[in-house]
């Protein structure tokens, strides 16, 4: 008997930026991920406190919704309410059952002609196949990803405001 070939697993833009900092490497949703660094956690939370923090969802899943009544489909399969948000905006939000639990939480970012939602790695499956199911009472199409090799990051709120943009990753994770 022979064992089944394990695929290899990606890696973020930023894996070599995680591992040149030492950071302890695990397998997570397909990807190589960090889970902590040699400083430690209270390290990590003083330097996004203080300086800039960064979380990169490039691992994350990503569907883009289409169609004329693409609101009205991620209203009724998720907890917020999109007409609330300008073009350009995102809200965090969760995915619902019918009987009002969650499946997952998500954000969801309007644009001009789509929706993008972006949803837990290790969910993605999951969610697509739950969203999927209202899709085409609405005439909505999910596609997506929106991109391979981009990476989304959220900066801490003193950063943006005094627009500190210049080598913030590298601070952000070096105490």
């Amino acid at each position: 008997m022979t064992a089944a070939a394990t695929p290899a697993l990606k890696r973020t833009p930023f894996y070599d930026i995680h591992k040149a900092l030492g950071a302890k490497i695990v397998p997570f949703a397909g990807y190589e991920m960090p889970v902590h660094y040699p400083t430690g956690i209270v390290a990590e939370h003083k330097a996004v406190r203080e300086r800039a923090g960064l979380f990169d969802v490039s691992h994350m899943g990503e569907f883009v919704i289409y169609g004329d009544r693409r609101v009205e489909f991620i209203n009724h399969v998720t907890s917020n309410d999109v007409t609330a948000l300008a073009d350009g905006q995102v809200h965090y939000s969760t995915i619902l059952y019918e009987n009002g639990t969650i499946v997952d939480d998500c954000l969801v970012y309007r644009m001009p002609d789509r929706i993008v939602m972006v949803v837990n790695a290790s969910n993605k499956d999951k969610d697509l196949a739950h969203i999927s199911q209202y899709a085409a009472q609405f005439g909505a199409t999910i596609g997506g990803p929106i991109q391979t090799d981009k990476t989304f990051y959220f900066l801490g709120y003193e950063q943006l405001r005094r627009r500190e943009f210049s080598s913030f990753a590298r601070r952000a994770l070096v105490p």
